[in-house]
């Protein structure tokens, strides 16, 4: 009887982990100029670089927000999180 059980069992099928991360944004107070130079308005803005790795986005996304507490525009924007770019 445990042989049929065996056969019954179908196997997972699990998708490859996303190679590509992106930062989202939400920014409260229209900048002058984000760190790239461009002029940022409020609203949400997905980071321009793309990372290997979810862990990778997010430590970059927390040194960006230490830069602005040091400058004292912590408070302009709001980090989203890190999303898996989609890959075609």
């Amino acid at each position: 009887m445990s042989d049929n059980l065996e056969l019954d069992r179908v196997a997972e099928k699990r998708s490859a982990p996303a190679k590509a991360w992106r930062n989202k944004w939400r920014v409260i107070v229209a900048a002058e100029h984000s760190s790239d130079g461009e002029a940022v308005g409020p609203g949400i803005h997905w980071g321009k670089v793309i990372f290997p790795s979810k862990e990778i986005a997010q430590q970059h996304a927390h040194n960006t927000v230490d830069k602005a507490k040091k400058h004292n525009t912590a408070h302009w924007v709001e980090y989203l999180g890190a999303f898996p770019v989609p890959t075609t």
